[in-house]
């Protein structure tokens, strides 16, 4: 079976289940209706023009409607490419052009700050999501507008064949590195390759459909998209979307994922920082273990005095992984290699890594070296 498959099967058997909670306006959307709404969202990239093959440009804050773009893009055949629009006019209109999208997506609060640089790319519509319908925005008034009518309800049904046009060879996402030491850099995913490395990860912490993960990443980058999107339902579980993680967030956390009863979630050190800090309920320490199963961490190295301070007082295991916008998971430790402190884990099922000399010899586990890695993603 393709992993193109095992999604569509994920959909069929969870269909009555939930899938994506959104905490800011009250949504929810079961699998059934979120499935709806990607294939109304991808008639709609249709209307513009968008086929297999095509890019669509995403320069969008957190919300239910970016998530449901990745997936009318999937049925579509199309390749997302997600911006995250707090990088600034320059930037973005730089990543633009590099992807020379067939449409560009961008919320109406953002169409005035980033006119110019989305305007200057001619060759694009510009559309601008806002929370219950698509309103049009656009340099081209030959295009042919979305109808907002049927992107503001959740009902209705999937066509017969609503999987017809998802291929696992063809790209789903273009993702961008963080360009901390020149510009970023483009990467391509194919729809195979991030199914497969999500379904491979889920087997090491066993998530499955009673795994509710909390998504406190930017869907911008991959910890958003794969770690807390497409993670979860390949394991058929669902997704609490939060709002953004600022300075109040660390104060109603836990309340936050109990009320929804989540039980899983990926934070970054610096979020589990700032929540050990402003913590202030002395009762909250003592229900956490109760309702939290399983704490990932990622997107930057965890501290040892940071890791240990915060399983002491919350009674719940931090897991380290590692991965890349290049090469998605690559490591996590599991409970076989806990006795391992200070390491990322082992090579998921389908990844091989080698330590090498200067010459390309490999050496031995406790020797330094080059790391090369070989993923099948």
């Amino acid at each position: 079976m393709t992993y193109s498959k095992a999604m569509a099967a994920v959909f069929a058997r969870q269909a009555n289940a939930e899938y994506l909670i959104d905490d800011v306006t009250g949504r929810r959307f079961n699998y059934g209706d979120w499935l709806a709404l990607a294939e109304r969202m991808a008639d709609g990239l249709a209307d513009r023009g968008i086929g297999r093959g095509d890019r669509v440009a995403m320069v969008l804050p957190n919300c239910w409607e970016f998530a449901a773009f990745y997936f009318a893009c999937l049925l579509r055949g199309a390749a997302a490419a997600p911006i995250n629009p707090d990088l600034g006019d320059e930037t973005i209109e730089y990543l633009i052009s590099h992807i020379a999208p067939g449409l560009v997506l961008t919320s109406t609060d953002l169409v005035g700050s980033l006119g110019e640089a989305l305007r200057g790319q001619v060759s694009c519509a510009v559309e601008a999501v806002v929370l219950e319908s698509v309103v049009l925005e656009t340099n081209d008034g030959d295009i042919p507008a979305f109808d907002p009518g049927p992107l503001a309800e959740a009902g209705g049904a999937a066509s017969a064949d609503p999987w017809r046009n998802v291929d696992d060879e063809a790209v789903f996402s273009i993702c961008f590195t963080s360009g901390t030491t020149e510009r970023p850099k483009g990467v391509a995913h194919y729809v195979g390759g991030l199914l497969g490395n999500a379904t491979a990860f889920n087997e090491v912490y066993g998530f499955d459909g009673g795994t509710r993960m909390a998504h406190y990443f930017p869907m911008a980058y991959m910890a958003g998209f794969l770690n807390t999107l497409l993670s979860p339902c390949m394991a058929g579980g669902s997704v609490l979307l939060t709002g953004k993680f600022g300075p109040m967030t660390p104060l109603k956390f836990w309340r936050t994922l109990r009320q929804h009863d989540a039980n899983t979630l990926w934070v970054s050190p610096t979020m589990l920082s700032a929540v050990m800090a402003l913590d202030r309920d002395p009762d909250t320490a003592e229900g956490v273990g109760g309702h939290i199963k399983t704490i990932c961490v990622g997107t930057a190295p965890l501290p040892a005095s940071l890791k240990t301070t915060f399983e002491d007082r919350y009674g719940v295991t931090l897991n380290e992984s590692y991965g890349s916008s290049e090469l998605l998971y690559i490591t996590a430790v599991s409970e076989s290699d806990r006795q391992s402190p200070g390491t990322v884990g082992v090579p998921l099922r389908g990844v091989v890594a080698r330590i090498v000399d200067h010459q390309g010899n490999d050496q031995p586990a406790d020797h330094e070296g080059e790391i090369r890695l070989r993923s099948d993603y």
